[in-house]
């Protein structure tokens, strides 16, 4: 799958991540963020928006989709990460975009190997 498959295939997880990292009383969830719901009262706070996008969690406030609710619970700053975290705990297999020639040569140069030499072929244009 593609990364913008992949993305909207992590998207669509979000219930099946919170089920991962904390529990449900009701409709609600147990923060995996403040632990709201682990207090003496039992009361959770957290729920997902009605389009299933976003978690909400009314204790401490935290509002995000699933990248944001990873990063902040497995401590990820760069959407890199949140999405490569995502697709590992989704097991979801996301082709390598293929590196133009472009690319490559710099990546060649960069790595401290030469360009190709073309001194040969411009000797031979000057005759």
């Amino acid at each position: 799958m593609n990364r913008e498959e992949a993305k909207q295939a992590v998207r669509s997880r979000l219930e099946e991540y919170l089920n991962i990292t904390t529990t449900k009383k009701g409709n609600q969830y147990f923060c995996p963020l403040c632990g709201s719901g682990t207090g003496k009262n039992k009361t959770p706070a957290g729920s997902v928006t009605d389009d299933k996008q976003y978690y909400h969690c009314f204790s401490c406030g935290f509002h995000g989709d699933i990248f944001n609710l990873i990063g902040r619970v497995e401590g990820i700053t760069d959407f890199a990460g949140k999405f490569k975290r995502g697709c590992e705990i989704f097991n979801l297999q996301v082709e390598q975009p293929k590196q133009t020639t472009a690319v490559r040569a710099d990546a060649r140069l960069a790595s401290g190997l030469s360009a190709d030499d073309y001194s040969a072929y411009y000797k031979e244009c000057k005759r």
